[in-house]
């Protein structure tokens, strides 16, 4: 049996859209530990081995996020299926932004696109007459965008199968085992190379094309490589506000750091970036070394439209991306579930 992506699957797919009533219960559990646990050494260990005890048998799922968004994927196979799972609990991080910027009509572009959590939500906003635009280069998460997209029929959505970079050509990419929806060019452990196709945002924008109203990037540290691709994008005057991942680890293992985006971001464009929080949006000082938020969002002061997001957005509550010190009590009990789960995989 294969995904749609032509992947190798391990294991055969149910013959219905659910699993069995006692491995879904296992699976729900296991989703609700992924959105609450803490950042912590072995929380991901945990989720994998109890991700692996609840589907060992029935793999392929179907479900709904969001109240309406239809998904599907192989949880084993990838882990972004998995996460996706998740928002049954939740909604995902960054709705406020998307909610608040995107309007009927409107055009949103996604770098890194993965399986299409924020494409389908985006998709939901601009209704039949936007746009939304999805960059996913790797082939497997972008099979599964391509069915989850089919799977709600947004016709709105075009997948393109490239990257965005600094200059065009091709790169390498690696995807980690089983979380190809966090491929990089920065692995620390490089496995599975795959060559990708890549633009660049001032490429793709050329000739007059329409600015989009929000532009996404998640590409594991390669943000500023992005950024750098589209300084005529970011100088227009009807600029995009952008909500970018921001993770310190990832910008240094790709040998750039938030002060360096922050800086090249004002010097491009005159943006400025706001952390996100349960209190709302917070300004980012200029001097910034880490942000208060693994996604920050950047915007154009002088920008009319951006301000009216930035005041929808002072009142949004976003979910605490970073443990705070209490949570470090939790270190323990991750580690016994975690010694548990190996003694019964």
């Amino acid at each position: 049996m294969t995904t749609p992506g032509g992947a190798e699957d391990p294991v055969p797919p149910p013959n219905s859209a659910t699993l069995a009533p006692r491995r879904l219960r296992w699976a729900l559990l296991g989703a609700s530990l992924a959105y609450a646990a803490p950042e912590l050494p072995g929380r991901e260990t945990v989720i994998h081995l109890l991700r692996r005890y609840a589907l060992r048998f029935d793999a392929r799922v179907e479900g709904v996020f969001g109240g309406s968004l239809r998904f599907e994927g192989n949880p084993l196979v990838d882990s972004a299926t998995f996460q996706t799972m998740c928002l049954r609990f939740a909604e995902p991080v960054l709705a406020p932004v998307l909610e608040a910027a995107l309007r009927p009509g409107g055009f949103f572009v996604d770098v890194g696109a993965n399986v299409g959590v924020y494409t389908l939500w985006a998709a939901r906003c601009v209704g039949e007459e936007g746009r939304v635009e999805a960059f996913e280069p790797v082939p497997e998460p972008r099979a599964w965008l391509e069915r989850n997209v089919a799977l709600n029929g947004f016709t709105q959505v075009s997948i393109l199968p490239k990257g965005l970079g600094e200059s065009p050509g091709r790169i390498t990419l690696y995807r980690p085992l089983r979380a190809s929806g966090l491929s990089s060019r920065y692995l620390a452990e490089r496995d599975g190379p795959v060559e990708v196709e890549v633009t660049t945002l001032d490429d793709h924008f050329a000739d007059g094309r329409a600015t989009p109203d929000l532009l996404k990037i998640d590409v594991e540290g390669m943000e500023l490589e992005v950024l750098k691709g589209g300084r005529a994008l970011l100088a227009a005057a009807e600029p995009p506000l952008l909500v970018l991942e921001a993770q310190p680890k990832h910008l240094e293992a790709a040998g750039t750091s938030y002060a360096e985006l922050c800086a090249f971001l004002r010097e491009a464009g005159g943006y400025a970036t706001w952390s996100l929080g349960p209190d709302g949006i917070e300004r980012e000082p200029d001097d910034a070394v880490v942000p208060a938020s693994d996604d920050v969002v950047a915007a154009r002061p002088d920008s009319e439209r951006h301000a009216r997001v930035l005041e929808t957005l002072s009142r949004a509550r976003f979910r605490d991306q970073r443990a705070s010190s209490h949570t470090r009590l939790l270190a323990p009990v991750l580690g016994a579930v975690r010694n548990l789960l190996r003694s019964r995989a």
